[in-house]
């Protein structure tokens, strides 16, 4: 792909993504190593979701480093994986997940007593809950992963628009 394709505002987007990704790594990654250090009792459990949510945020901080770096369409590819199972997080009867890298902003509804809108905010983080006795039903949406992942797939489309474009022009 050649840079003249891309459009001032779409570098504009691509540079937002990149430094969103890279910060919510390198802040979801010193989570994870403050999480073990603050550790009190040495539990598998915690090693393990420190340890996966560093591999995911190692993850993140790769696919910003690529758009950095003018691989658009493999760093592109990347971010929307890694944005893709941060939208929804949700706990039924005992089992829960939730995934952030970079911040998240939800909104949900809990359905455990009756239906009541809920809202949270975090960042970088990884939860896994289950049979932990609890009997909630909550589903949220991570407002913010799915605007990315919005943002990524309007600006996937567009350069391959324009990539048609340029293919039509030049035969």
């Amino acid at each position: 792909m050649t840079d003249s394709i891309l459009t001032k505002d779409i570098k504009a987007k691509i540079k937002k993504l990149a430094y969103y990704q890279i910060i919510g790594g390198l802040v979801g990654t010193l989570l994870s190593i403050y999480s073990i250090i603050k550790s009190e009792s040495p539990a598998s459990y915690i090693y393990f979701l420190a340890a996966t949510l560093m591999v995911f945020n190692f993850f993140t901080i790769f696919s910003g480093q690529q758009l950095i770096t003018g691989k658009i369409k493999r760093g592109l590819l990347i971010s929307l994986i890694c944005q893709i199972p941060q939208i929804i997080n949700f706990t039924i009867a005992g089992f829960g997940f939730t995934l952030v890298s970079g911040i998240l902003i939800s909104i949900g509804v809990d359905y455990t007593q009756s239906f009541k809108l809920v809202m949270n905010s975090g960042f970088s983080m990884l939860a896994f809950n289950w049979n932990n006795q609890d009997a909630s039903i909550i589903f949220n949406i991570n407002i913010v992963a799915a605007f990315w992942t919005a943002q990524i797939v309007k600006i996937q489309e567009e350069i391959k628009y324009r990539e048609r474009l340029l293919e039509g022009l030049t035969l």
